[in-house]
C-alpha cells in the first residue's frame, strides 16, 4: 500500500518544493525490487545530484506501483491523441483526465477541469 499524500495542513506547514519522478522498465523493476525506504534513498540522490546539494531532504515521499493497481494497470493512454474525444464524459458517468499531457502541471490542470464536470453533472 502506497505512502498516504500529504494533507493540506501537512503542506502548509511545510511549504516548499514537489518533485515528481517516475521510472519505467528495468530501472522501475530494480526500483520496487528495494524496500520502500531505500527507494526513496534513491530518489534522494538523485534529486540531490541534480541539484547539486546533498544536504536537501525531504518531508515526505510517497510511491506507487501502477502495475499492480487493479484498473491501471501500468496503462499508458494509446491510438489518436484527440484530446476532444478523449477527454468526453461517458454518460455523465466517467471521466477522463491527465492522459495524454506533456507535464504533470498539464495533468493536473485535466484532473480540475474533470472535477468541475463532475461537480455540474452531480
Amino acid at each position: 500500500m502506497p505512502t498516504p499524500a500529504p494533507t493540506r495542513r501537512e503542506q502548509e506547514a511545510h511549504p516548499g518544493h514537489v518533485i515528481v519522478a517516475w521510472d519505467t522498465g528495468d530501472r522501475a523493476r530494480e526500483l520496487l525490487a528495494l524496500p520502500e525506504q531505500e527507494r526513496f534513498d534513491a530518489a534522494l540522490a538523485g534529486v540531490r545530484k541534480i541539484v547539486g546539494d546533498e544536504g536537501i531532504d525531504y518531508v515526505n515521499a510517497s510511491n506507487y506501483h501502477w502495475r499492480e493497481d487493479e484498473f491501471a494497470y501500468g496503462a499508458y493512454a494509446t491510438g489518436p491523441r484527440n484530446e476532444e474525444v478523449l477527454y468526453r464524459p461517458i454518460n455523465d458517468t466517467v471521466f477522463w483526465c491527465g492522459a495524454i499531457k506533456s507535464s504533470v502541471g498539464a495533468a493536473h490542470s485535466s484532473g480540475l477541469a474533470a472535477a468541475e464536470q463532475i461537480l455540474k453533472s452531480l
